[in-house]
């Protein structure tokens, strides 16, 4: 929500100050290049009650 009132700021500031929007379009490229790459790193979340066994051995007796 801060983007969509500083996104139309910083490009306007940008074109008063070189005439230019060439760098806020390279800004913008570079954040969403960063956000991309975070939204690929992303693992999905684990609910709490999830748990992985620890071992598979047949030693034990299941739980009643």
């Amino acid at each position: 929500m801060i983007s969509d009132i500083a996104g139309p700021m910083f490009a306007a500031f940008v074109h008063d100050r070189t005439g230019s929007y060439d760098i806020a379009f390279m800004v913008f490229m570079g954040f969403f290049l960063l956000a991309a790459i975070l939204v690929w790193l992303a693992r999905p979340p684990v609910h709490p009650d999830e748990t992985v066994p620890a071992s598979t051995s047949t030693s034990e007796a299941p739980a009643p």
